[in-house]
C-alpha cells in the first residue's frame, strides 16, 4: 500500500523551505517570525543562538549589516523532517558566497533549526 502522506510532506517542506529563502531575500522579518517554532535554533559560521527572540535579531543584525542580499536555491535534498539546500547567496549585488542550509522542521511545519555552512 502506497503511503500519501510521505509525498505530500516532502512537498510541503520544500514549499515551506522555499518561502523561507524569498523572505530572507526580502529581509521580511515579519514572514520569517511566522514561519519558526518557538525552540528555534541558528548556527552559522559566525553565531549560535537559541530561542525565536534571539534568532529574529541575529537575522535582523544580518539584514542591517547589508544593503541587498539574494538567495538563490541551487539544489534541495529531503531527510524526513530536514532540508538541505544549496545556496548561492550574492551580498550587495557584488560579493557571492556558496553556502549550505540545513532546515529542520517539527511536526506543524515550523523551523526548528536553521545550520547554515559556507562552502
Amino acid at each position: 500500500m502506497f503511503n500519501t502522506e510521505l509525498p505530500i510532506r516532502i512537498f510541503m517542506l520544500k514549499i515551506c523551505s522555499l518561502k523561507y529563502f524569498k523572505a530572507f531575500s526580502n529581509k521580511d522579518i515579519n514572514s520569517i517570525d511566522s514561519m519558526l517554532a518557538s525552540n528555534v535554533r541558528l548556527k552559522d559560521w559566525d553565531i549560535s543562538v537559541k530561542g525565536k527572540e534571539s534568532v529574529l535579531q541575529a537575522m535582523h543584525n544580518i539584514f542591517d549589516s547589508v544593503d541587498s542580499i539574494k538567495v538563490t536555491v541551487l539544489e534541495m535534498y529531503q531527510e524526513e523532517y530536514s532540508i538541505a539546500s544549496e545556496l548561492d547567496i550574492l551580498i550587495n549585488n557584488k560579493e557571492l558566497i556558496k553556502v549550505v542550509d540545513i532546515l529542520e522542521f517539527n511536526e506543524s511545519n515550523k523551523i526548528l533549526r536553521i545550520r547554515a555552512f559556507k562552502c
